[in-house]
């Protein structure tokens, strides 16, 4: 195989790939992703479960209370994250910002 020919995409330094195969090998747009549970790491079920308790919306730092951490802002702003990535997935709503809850069934 000539050299040239590898780089108009054939042989084996593109693996075979080219513009007949390349839509192939490409995801369909029309699936569409399967939305992300709840995170494993447990920290996410503690906070899902202060929620539930306190049966209201609530900041960050009343969150970190409720799970008895120091009120530090690494904590307050770890928490924030937790909460907004519970957000991202459907999981939780911020009812206003900065405020978040278990979604109304």
């Amino acid at each position: 195989m000539l050299e040239s020919e590898h780089r108009r995409g054939h042989g084996p330094l593109y693996g075979g790939l080219n513009r007949g195969n390349l839509a192939a090998a490409m995801p369909s747009p029309a699936a569409e992703p399967e939305r992300p549970g709840i995170p494993d790491h447990p920290a996410y079920q503690q906070i899902l479960t202060a929620l539930t308790d306190a049966g209201r919306p609530m900041p960050a730092r009343d969150l970190c209370q409720a799970l008895d951490l120091p009120i530090l802002p690494k904590n307050t702003a770890g928490t924030r994250s937790k909460l907004k990535r519970l957000v991202s997935r459907g999981i939780l709503v911020e009812t206003e910002p900065g405020l978040f809850a278990r979604p109304e069934a």
